[in-house]
């Protein structure tokens, strides 16, 4: 139901240990921690809220602002490659296609008044459905928002907390993640999904680092 994560330190590639501890056995709800490693160091410290999902959620209220996107065959697939050549590995995993107003690597820089927003849609490039798990991967394997205002490279993240609403159906998932504040080299990220049903399943929070081409040097 819901993963508050902290990155402590990039990974090497190679191989890692998970070790696990179950913090508290409830009725409705368990938690768990999982600590990444790697040479005796913490990576990734994760803490979970585990209990069943619905199938179906039903919504008593529900603000979240509606997502219009056109159709996948109007949006443009977002390649696994980064402008000058950088690959990104978990892009070959998933189709991505993207609103073609949020486009954040495209020839043509973004307007000057364009938000710090990217919508989309995404789902396996092998075919296979969604699931509870995935969403937790669905909700950070997307472009950063501040592309769209001028931010440079990647932008890695300190700590994401994500919650899983319902199992989600099978089918295109939508995607909107927008920047909220930008300060002192800091951004905070909200992320929303929907599946086919046009059910929310996922959200997410992060906070994250990330410069501009007037603060690099």
């Amino acid at each position: 139901m819901a993963a508050a994560v902290t990155f402590l330190r990039p990974p090497t590639v190679g191989p890692a240990r998970i070790r696990t501890e179950l913090l508290r056995r409830g009725r409705s709800a368990s938690q768990v921690r999982a600590v990444l490693t790697q040479s005796d160091q913490d990576l990734v410290d994760a803490v979970f809220v585990l209990a069943d999902l619905p199938a179906s959620p039903v919504p008593r209220y529900d603000a979240t602002p509606r997502l219009s996107l056109p159709e996948p065959e109007h949006c443009v697939r977002l390649p696994p490659l980064l402008p000058g050549g950088t690959h990104v590995g978990f892009m070959e995993m998933t189709e991505l296609r993207l609103d073609p107003t949020t486009i954040p690597f495209s020839e043509s820089p973004p307007a000057a008044d364009a938000p710090a927003e990217i919508r989309g849609w995404s789902r396996f490039d092998d075919g296979r459905p969604p699931d509870a798990l995935s969403l937790l991967f669905t909700v950070d394997a997307i472009p950063p928002p501040t592309h769209m205002i001028g931010s440079l490279g990647w932008v890695p993240t300190l700590q994401m907390s994500t919650y899983v609403r319902a199992r989600p159906a099978p089918g295109w998932l939508q995607i909107r993640i927008s920047a909220n504040v930008v300060a002192d080299g800091v951004v905070d990220e909200t992320c929303v999904v929907w599946d086919a049903r046009g059910h929310v399943v996922a959200q997410s929070t992060q906070l994250a680092r990330l410069r501009f081409t007037d603060e690099s040097g």
